[in-house]
């Protein structure tokens, strides 16, 4: 009786919990041939039930154990593709194979049908059964035994290629149950049968099935929570349900049988209790860890794009900063390539920019007949690939075909062999979005399976699209301004050039002017000129000076911005020099009641460009008394202070407002307050004074309070490298880096 219900029980539930899970769970080749496992499971274990109870008929139990070894070969070729492909994400179901291993179980079912497997049976007076084995068994032999050492073979090798370690403990979990009890199977049902003719052992077999069977079961629905603490909880009790139910057939009267109904109800109640308690605590356990993972997850997500961020934002050149993109991508989230794409609206097409480098682009380039960035797609098209659907849509797109994301570009053939060769199964394609438009896509290629790709990783693609968006976005801009800059030095130089022969076209007239008026004002031969006529004549003559010494100016920016601005070294006396230009401001010092006091001092010549530092000197004289309002003073201060000569101007002026000291010394700039003092100024002096001292290896402090004054001071250097007679290109010199430049502010 026990042998009955055991065999109700499993045959029934291995048939029921195959189905249940070919219905609810998820539709995997593992889960599949699972059910099919365990359907076949259910029949060989009823047949075996017969062939071991129907004792009075031989012919009878001849028919039942064939039947049972007319399922075993389906069985094996079952197991052998649960081994196989059970959480196994590279399982590929092969045609051919399948095709193959059925028509060979076919083959042995027919004959396991027939005398050359079984020929007969004899049943002993103590009731054993005595089957007589044929070459058909052997033949069995030959197909069940590698059948189940290639899938024990094949398990081993899924659970070292499992990175996943939850999943490796599965599919370990899963090769100990198969090991144990189809294992024993094997040896009680088919080994000591075949060897020994003894079939005592057949039950225990088939009771180890379908404990594989149960925890299997529980295995695939709570994959996700599976622990080991749950498989001991169902199995416990299972295993106490089943005793205690075997236990109601033992029993003698209707009191004894209802006590034991109603053991069998309480303990099969506890049972169920204690396996949900169980699972309700493996559940709690196992959100506290998906939210650690998933914590996790976002931390190196976070170090994953700042990692990002840091290597495409280390260059402005769009082209660099594309590739830093895919390969950063590649690097830092484990892709196993990408490559990007930008919109050409003004040609309508979609250009290829930058694909990972290294062995993947190696591979692509063999079999591509130019290179990767003259394949174009058409920005509109009836066929439209997932890049144009994502560009289109502003939406992430996936498809394990690298047809579908390249059609236009590639042909068929092309995209099948480069899939294959890189070992490509999913494309994810993001789009990148600048400014609300659809500036490009980046195509992430993972060795993932579709389905696998998860909504984390979706927002993470996101991040690094928009992360790329300003990236490409600020290269583009550069690159503009790159444009737009050569432009300006393309257009200064032209007015520099319009400058130079300007100038030198206006100083000729201007020389032969100023020659005329010498002649006119000192040649008594022409004739008498009145005090009138001297008095126009001395305005025409300082206002042609004027214009000279603006032309010049022009003549010394152009040559300095051309850079062909040259030193005439020779001996130069201060302070002689600086005698003879107080003197040419003599009228105006007068006119304006300036007190102007030189402290002079005996200092030796220095090798400078005289005409040069005269300039100089003339520019911030000028400008002090320019600046300087009536009634007050200007010192002028020239001393040998260790191996310099310094040059000091120093008025009490309008001053120079602190905010404008950074301008200062740049071309065209006045402060507003020396403007409204004498609106016609150029800008230019301070600027020719700046470059002149620098080209003599020299510096300039400023010291100035606006309301206050203002104090120049220039330092030469006796001990600089330059000689009397020698010719030298100023720009040069402050090309290697000789000039030295400080500027102080100070009240």
């Amino acid at each position: 009786m026990i042998l009955l219900w055991s065999t109700v029980i499993s045959s029934v539930g291995g048939f029921i919990l195959g189905f249940l899970v070919f219905l609810k769970a998820e539709k995997k080749a593992g889960n599949i041939s699972f059910s099919l496992v365990s359907i076949l499971i259910s029949l060989v274990v009823a047949a075996n039930y017969f062939s071991l109870t129907n004792k009075d008929s031989t012919d009878s139990t001849l028919f039942w154990i064939r039947a049972v070894m007319f399922l075993v070969p389906f069985l094996m070729v079952a197991i052998f593709y649960f081994c196989s492909s059970y959480l196994n994400d590279d399982f590929k179901l092969r045609t051919k194979r399948v095709v193959f291993l059925i028509l060979i179980a076919t083959l042995l079912s027919i004959i396991n049908i027939t005398s050359l497997t079984y020929s007969s049976v004899q049943i002993s007076s103590d009731g054993t059964i005595i089957p007589t084995t044929g070459f058909g068994l052997i033949l069995n032999a030959f197909f069940i035994l590698p059948l189940f050492g290639l899938a024990v073979i094949v398990m081993i090798r899924n659970i070292k290629k499992s990175s996943d370690p939850h999943k490796k403990n599965m599919i370990k979990f899963a090769f100990y149950l198969i090991l144990v009890s189809f294992g024993t199977q094997i040896i009680t049902s088919f080994v000591i049968v075949a060897a020994f003719n003894y079939t005592a052992l057949v039950p225990l077999g088939s009771f180890l099935i379908f404990l594989f069977v149960i925890l299997m079961t529980v295995s695939i629905f709570y994959y996700k929570a599976f622990k080991i603490s749950l498989v001991g909880a169902v199995v416990f009790a299972v295993i106490l349900s089943v005793l205690t139910f075997a236990e109601i057939f033992t029993a003698k009267g209707i009191q004894e049988i209802s006590y034991k109904i109603i053991v069998f109800l309480s303990v099969a109640l506890i049972g169920y209790q204690f396996i949900r308690s169980v699972y309700k605590e493996i559940e709690r356990r196992k959100i506290m860890e998906d939210l650690a993972n998933k914590l996790d997850v976002a931390n190196k997500n976070l170090l994953s794009l700042q990692q990002i961020n840091n290597k495409i934002v280390s260059t402005l050149d769009l082209k660099k900063v594309s590739q830093e993109i895919v390969d950063s991508t590649r690097n830092e989230l484990k892709y196993k390539g990408a490559f990007l794409v930008l919109v050409d609206k003004k040609k309508n097409l979609i250009r290829p920019l930058a694909i990972t480098g290294g062995a993947i682009s190696s591979i692509i380039k063999k079999y591509l007949h130019k290179p990767f960035n003259k394949y174009t797609l058409p920005f509109h098209n009836n066929n439209d690939s997932i890049i144009q659907h994502s560009i289109k849509q502003c939406e992430i797109k996936t498809t394990d075909s690298l047809q579908k994301v390249l059609k236009g570009a590639l042909g068929l053939r092309t995209t099948i062999l480069i899939q294959e060769a890189i070992n490509i199964k999913s494309f994810i394609v993001a789009p990148i979005v600048s400014r609300g438009e659809v500036i490009g896509v980046i195509i992430f290629a993972s060795g993932k399976n579709e389905d696998e790709i998860k909504e984390s990783e979706r927002k993470m693609i996101s991040s690094v699209a928009d992360q790329a968006a300003i990236a490409i976005e600020n290269a583009k801009l550069y690159e503009e301004l790159e444009k737009a800059n050569e432009k300006l030095k393309e257009l200064d130089k032209l007015k520099n050039e319009f400058l130079s022969i300007a100038s030198h076209q206006i100083r000729t007239p201007l020389s032969i002017v100023k020659g005329y008026i010498s002649i006119l004002r000192t040649n008594k031969k022409i004739g008498t000129i009145s005090k009138k006529q001297e008095l126009f004549l001395k305005n025409i003559n300082d206002a042609n000076n004027q214009l000279i010494n603006i032309i010049n100016d022009f003549l010394n920016l152009s040559r300095i911005e051309q850079k062909r601005l040259k030193l005439d070294i020779s001996k130069f006396d201060p302070s002689k020099h600086i005698e003879g230009i107080i003197e040419r401001f003599n009228q105006e010092i007068e006119r304006k009641h300036i007190k102007l006091i030189y402290k002079k001092s005996d200092v030796p010549p220095i090798n400078v460009d005289e005409p040069k530092i005269i300039e100089v000197i003339t520019n911030l004289v000028d400008n002090a008394i320019k600046y300087t309002p009536e009634d007050g003073e200007v010192t002028i201060k020239c001393e040998k202070k260790n191996d310099e000569l310094m040059i000091s101007v120093k008025d009490t002026g309008i001053g120079i407002p602190e905010k404008f000291m950074d301008n200062l010394f740049q071309k065209f700039a006045r402060a507003e307050n020396a403007v409204h003092v004498q609106p016609n100024g150029n800008g230019v002096g301070l600027f020719l004074v700046k470059k002149i001292v620098e080209a003599h290896q020299g510096r300039i402090e400023v010291h100035s309070k606006e309301g206050k004054g203002t104090k120049f001071k220039i330092y030469l250097n006796y001990k600089s490298d330059l000689k009397p007679g020698q010719e030298i290109d100023a720009q040069k010199l402050t090309k290697k880096g000789i000039i030295r430049y400080r500027e102080y502010q100070s009240s």
